[in-house]
């Protein structure tokens, strides 16, 4: 963990951020089947209106970034749109049903996250 000892306070809902970090950090370790690194971070960030132009979801200001980076495979080009829909998900029904029911549930606990396609990724809000 690499958590800033300045970041600034944030308004967010503590079960949908555990849950959060929690999914990304069970699906990190699947992705990681002969073990791999697993990073969670906060900094404070600034995101200018350039960049808010560019990223619909985004209003210009000051944030508190929470990422969770692997050093696993990643997520395949043909499917990372899906992952920001609130069902989907990669887990065989059979071995992990509960899992399997909510997906990662990206868009409605973290808004707006960023996926590497290289190797491993990291999401972030």
């Amino acid at each position: 963990m690499t958590l800033a000892g300045d970041t600034s306070r944030a308004m967010i809902d503590p079960s949908q951020l555990t849950n959060a970090i929690l999914n990304l950090s069970l699906n990190a370790r699947d992705a990681m089947p002969d073990g791999g690194k697993l990073t969670i971070e906060t900094c404070n960030v600034v995101l200018d209106d350039n960049y808010a132009g560019m990223n619909v979801d985004v209003t210009a200001g000051n944030y508190v970034m929470i990422a969770v980076t692997d050093s696993g495979h990643g997520i395949p080009a043909d499917i990372v749109d899906k992952v920001f829909e609130p069902f989907f998900t990669t887990k065989d029904v059979d071995k992990d049903p509960a899992r399997t029911q909510h997906g990662l549930r990206l868009r409605q606990a973290i808004g707006w996250a960023y996926q590497d396609l290289q190797r491993g990724g990291t999401a972030r809000r």
